[in-house]
C-alpha cells in the first residue's frame, strides 16, 4: 500500500497556496499561517479599530470591508468599530445608491455606495450599540468588495459576497443570489 502524500495533504496544500497567492496577493499583505496576530471580533462581527479606518477604506476602495446587512433595508449595510466601552460598538451605515445603475463584471454586480450622514449632511451618522441589540438589527454578514478598472477608476462601487457565498444581485431587486451570466461571456 502506498503511504505517500494522500488527497487530504494535497487539499490542505492547495488551500494554503490559494491563501498565499490569491487572497494575500489581493490584500497586499504577506500571509503567515503561524502569525499570532488576532482579529477583533464582537459577537461574531468584525470590529475595526476606529471609524477613521472605515471611512478611509471606503473612500480608497483598495481593501474588502466586513459588514452586516440591515434588517430594516436591503440596501443598507452596517460596519462596526470599537467603542472602548465594554459591551458596546460604534456603527456606521453605508447605503446603496441607485442599484438599478449597476455595472456587471464577470457575473458580479457592482453598485455605488455612500456613507449615511446626519439629516443636515454635515457628519457621518454613527450609532452606539450594545451587543444585546445586534441580533435585532443584523440580517446577514458580507464583504464589500471594491470595483476598480484597469486605470484604477473606483467611483465608490462595491459588490457584496455574503457569508453563505451568495452575491449581490441588482437585477432581482438588490437581493442576494448566485452570480449571473455576464453577456460578455456568451460570445466566447
Amino acid at each position: 500500500m502506498y503511504k505517500g502524500k494522500d488527497n487530504n495533504y494535497r487539499a490542505a496544500r492547495l488551500e494554503a497556496l490559494h491563501k498565499h497567492n490569491v487572497i494575500t496577493g489581493w490584500l497586499g499583505e504577506d500571509f503567515d499561517p503561524d502569525s499570532t496576530t488576532t482579529h477583533d471580533y464582537f459577537g461574531g462581527i468584525f470590529r475595526y479599530k476606529d471609524n477613521d479606518d472605515i471611512i478611509k477604506d471606503l473612500k480608497s476602495g483598495w481593501v474588502p470591508i466586513s459588514c452586516a446587512r440591515s434588517k430594516k433595508s436591503q440596501t443598507s449595510f452596517h460596519i462596526f468599530s470599537s467603542d472602548g466601552q465594554e459591551g458596546y460598538v460604534k456603527c456606521i451605515t453605508v447605503e446603496m445608491i441607485s442599484p438599478e445603475l449597476y455595472i456587471q463584471k464577470s457575473g458580479m454586480h457592482f453598485c455605488q455606495f455612500k456613507l449615511k450622514k446626519h439629516k443636515d449632511k454635515s457628519l457621518v451618522e454613527m450609532k452606539k450599540i450594545h451587543k444585546t441589540k445586534l441580533e435585532a438589527m443584523v440580517d446577514g454578514y458580507a464583504l464589500l468588495l471594491p470595483y476598480r478598472t484597469s486605470d484604477n477608476n473606483f467611483e465608490s462601487r462595491f459588490t457584496l459576497v455574503y457569508s453563505d457565498w451568495e452575491v449581490l444581485r441588482c437585477d432581482i431587486g438588490t437581493k442576494k443570489g448566485h452570480p449571473s451570466m455576464d453577456n460578455s461571456f456568451k460570445n466566447i
